[in-house]
C-alpha cells in the first residue's frame, strides 16, 4: 500500500499530527476529496486509523468505510481491529464474515491474529476451529505469528489447552510471545505443574537469563505469576531472577 505521493503523504501526516478534533479530521478529508483522492486506499486507511486510535470515534470512522465499494485488507484489518480492542466482537465477526463470503479481500497473517481474539468470544465451541480452518487453506498455517494466535486463543478461551500445545510444537521459531501463550495457558487452565515444567525447558533450551526474565513479566502481566510461584514454591524467582 504505497503513497501516490511523497510529498502529498508527508502533507496529510504533518496535518494529522495536528488534529485533535473531529472537525479538524473532516476538514482534512475535504481537502482530500478536493484533490481527488477521496477514495485512494492509502488515505482512507490513515484517517481511518487516526479516527479510532486517536480520536476513538469508531462510527465516523466506519461511516469512512462503507464509502468504499471494495476496501483492501488494510482499511478491514483497521476497522476490524477497533471494533475487537472495543471490544465489538460481534460487529468484528460479522464485517470479517461479510469480507470472506462476499470475497472483498483475502485475510494476511495481520487479520487472522486480530479475528482470532473474535471468533471464540461469538462462538466459543468451535470459533478458534473455524479460524484455524481458514488459515490453512490460506497457505498462513506454518507463519510464526499466526501460529502463536491460534495457540493463544485455544488455551485463552479454555477451548483445548491440548490442540494449544501440539500448535504450540509445530512453532519452529518461537519467542517470548509464544512461551508466555503456552505457558499462561497451562495456568488459566489449572494445569500449573505443566506451565513450570514448560518454563524449565524454555530455560534448559535457550539458556538465557534475561529471556526468562522477560517471560516472567509477560506472565505476570496476563496474571498466572501469582499461581506459578505458589505452586513453585519460590523456585521461579530464585532459578531466573524475577522480581515480584
Amino acid at each position: 500500500m504505497l503513497p501516490p505521493s511523497t510529498s502529498l503523504n508527508r502533507h496529510v501526516l504533518a496535518i494529522l499530527d495536528k488534529c485533535n478534533n473531529l472537525n479538524h479530521l473532516k476538514q482534512l478529508q475535504a481537502h482530500l476529496i478536493a484533490l481527488g483522492h477521496g477514495h485512494t486506499h492509502f488515505y482512507a486507511f490513515k484517517l481511518i486509523r487516526f479516527c479510532t486510535v486517536r480520536l476513538c470515534n469508531l462510527a465516523y470512522a466506519r461511516r469512512m468505510f462503507d464509502k468504499f465499494i471494495s476496501p483492501n485488507i488494510f482499511l478491514y484489518t483497521a476497522i476490524i481491529n477497533a471494533y475487537t480492542s472495543v471490544p465489538d466482537h460481534l460487529s468484528a465477526v460479522l464485517l470479517y464474515r461479510d469480507m470472506v463470503r462476499e470475497n472483498r479481500s483475502k485475510p494476511n497473517h495481520f487479520m487472522f491474529s486480530i479475528i482470532l481474539k473474535s471468533w471464540p468470544e461469538v462462538l466459543p465451541s468451535y470459533g478458534v476451529e473455524l479460524v484455524q480452518t481458514q488459515i490453512v487453506k490460506s497457505g498462513f498455517g506454518s507463519n510464526p505469528v499466526v501460529q502463536t494466535a491460534i495457540l493463544d486463543a485455544y488455551s485463552r478461551y479454555g477451548v483445548d489447552v491440548g490442540r494449544a500445545r501440539k500448535v504450540f510444537d509445530e512453532i519452529s521459531d518461537r519467542n517470548v510471545v509464544s512461551w508466555t501463550a503456552m505457558i499462561s495457558g497451562y495456568a488459566r487452565a489449572g494445569q500449573v505443574g505443566n506451565a513450570v515444567l514448560l518454563f524449565e525447558e524454555m530455560l534448559r533450551g535457550l539458556g538465557t537469563r534475561r529471556f526468562g526474565i522477560l517471560l516472567l513479566q509477560a506472565v505476570r502481566r496476563m496474571g498466572c505469576f501469582q499461581r506459578l510461584l505458589n505452586f513453585s514454591g519460590g523456585w521461579l524467582l530464585m532459578r531466573d531472577g524475577g522480581r515480584k
